[in-house]
């Protein structure tokens, strides 16, 4: 995929994104790209079409909005890791751990940092 005429980074590569929007009324919107030009550019492959996202993970993400506010509910995959773990077999290397940091514990650390 290509921002203002940059190429691709490689770094993530997007599998599915839909905009979900909860009314004041507590009504539901669901837009998902449909549209197989988009969705072969978002992807960077030959995908024709995003499906990963199922009715059930929409209306999880649309049941914890408060009314009149919206989300982006992006799928991505980290491309960059990938090539890590392809370079780690390659050097007879074995994947021991795996556990994923939620960002405010990592803003919690750095503050602390800054604290100190």
């Amino acid at each position: 995929m290509c921002h203002g005429g940059r190429p691709a980074s490689g770094v993530v590569r997007i599998i599915d994104v839909a905009f979900v929007s909860k009314d004041q009324d507590g009504r539901v919107r669901v837009l998902e790209v449909e549209d197989t030009g988009i969705a072969r550019q978002m992807s960077g492959s030959g995908a024709a079409q995003f499906d990963l996202l199922s009715e059930e993970d929409l209306a999880e993400a649309a049941a914890s909005l408060v009314p009149g506010t919206s989300e982006l509910v992006v799928v991505w995959e980290n491309a960059w890791a990938s090539r890590l773990a392809r370079a780690v077999r390659e050097s007879q290397g074995t994947l021991t751990a795996l556990h994923r940091i939620s960002r405010h514990v990592v803003l919690d650390a750095i503050s602390a940092l800054d604290e100190a």
